[in-house]
């Protein structure tokens, strides 16, 4: 292994899954996530004030989307992402700026979305993925919609369009397509990627990170992720089993990619568990 390569981590996931949380644990333990965070002032968007997304990430899969016609939020079930060559390369000298880190990396939800893309970029980037349980990240979409003004405003728009059913069923496609994603780059790349369910980080954070150390080659300090961590944050079940939506197709189909997720995810704990500390 070259030691003068910098290591590279994507950390993964679908919105409101808790990916925050975990680029602020990383960044607390010394991974360079980026120079200008993206803050926000609103409890309803994340309640510690920040998202930990490095804003040119941010900026960049924003305009991606507004280029290829969709809504800059990246709430794409099966749509298909044109890469022009000036979008490549912005990418490229993105990751140019970041090259003098011994390791770096970035948290942006959208990122998962195009995840080969930048794979093809960064052939030894390592995947970190996680993810939350369909419903608790459909009801959170939709508790942060009802109360945040800002969105609030989109999802009165929405069920002006169609019941709410059809906008939960909506947000279950989306949580698939991102949920996807990571599962093809762990079937592809299991030597270089990561799935866990997001209060895993919370029971074995320090085994984890011995792991990315003495396996995958970062070189990052020990620290728990208690001392960032809120987990109450984390555990808040849908208060809204609708019987209509449950008889739905969709959950089905989600709850298929759920397990997928899970026998993946008993992966990753089975090899973090058989490396020496």
């Amino acid at each position: 292994m070259e030691t003068n390569t910098p290591k590279v981590l994507m950390i993964a996931g679908m919105h409101r899954s808790g990916t925050s949380l975990t680029a602020n644990w990383l960044q607390s333990c010394g991974l360079f996530i980026g120079d200008n965070l993206l803050e926000t002032r609103s409890k309803y968007s994340n309640p510690a004030g920040k998202h930990y997304e490095d804003v040119e990430f941010l900026s960049f899969h924003k305009a991606l989307l507004k280029d290829n016609g969709y809504r800059d939020e990246g709430y794409l079930t099966d749509q298909k992402i044109k890469i022009s060559n000036n979008h490549r390369s912005d990418a490229v000298k993105m990751i140019q700026a970041r090259a003098e880190n011994h390791s770096w990396g970035w948290k942006e939800p959208r990122s998962t979305l195009l995840i080969d893309f930048w794979d093809d970029l960064l052939p030894n980037m390592v995947m970190f993925g996680v993810y939350r349980h369909p419903m608790q990240v459909v009801d959170s979409i939709i508790r942060r919609d009802s109360q945040y003004p800002h969105w609030r405003k989109r999802l009165i728009k929405r069920i002006r369009n169609f019941p709410l059913n059809r906008a939960k069923s909506h947000y279950h496609r989306v949580w698939m397509r991102y949920n996807t994603q990571m599962i093809n780059f762990f079937h592809n790349n299991p030597e270089r990627a990561v799935i866990l369910e997001i209060n895993d980080l919370i029971e074995v954070s320090k085994p984890i990170l011995v792991y990315l150390n003495n396996t995958l080659g970062f070189n990052l300090n020990i620290v728990s992720s208690q001392t960032v961590f809120i987990k109450e944050r984390l555990t808040k079940k849908s208060t809204n089993q609708d019987d209509e939506l449950q008889q739905s197709p969709v959950i089905s189909q989600s709850m298929d990619v759920y397990q997928q997720l899970c026998e993946f995810r008993d992966q990753t704990l089975e090899k973090i568990a058989n490396v020496s500390p």
